[in-house]
């Protein structure tokens, strides 16, 4: 939780350690999913509270984050749908690619 809160704070971008802390407990796939979903609902709604105070977040950014809520929560339940209905196995291969796919945008994007 601090280390997630931390990086949260400092790039808002926590998920990759919420995904590992879940993966190496070795939560259930419905678990995992159900948590991830309201880890990410609880930070997301922190975080922009936070930048809300400090004037990063103007009226006309916060409609336009929620306009994306709708989308958002549409993937939230396409992918519960999908993942309800894949192999574990597969699953957890899909959630570690996704994780290395994310590192290497990012990767590639610090030296752009």
């Amino acid at each position: 939780g601090f280390l997630a809160g931390v990086t949260g704070a400092l790039t808002s971008i926590n998920g990759p350690v919420y995904i590992f802390y879940l993966l190496g407990i070795g939560q259930p796939r419905t678990e995992f999913r159900s948590t991830i979903a309201l880890l990410f609902i609880v930070s997301g709604t922190l975080i922009s509270s936070g930048f809300w105070v400090i004037g990063i977040v103007t009226a006309k950014v916060f409609v336009f984050s929620m306009t994306t809520l709708v989308p958002a929560f549409a993937g939230m339940w396409i992918g519960n749908l999908v993942g309800s209905r894949m192999p574990a196995e597969v699953f957890l291969k899909l959630v570690l690619f996704a994780l290395i796919a994310m590192g290497c945008v990012f990767m590639y994007r610090s030296f752009q």
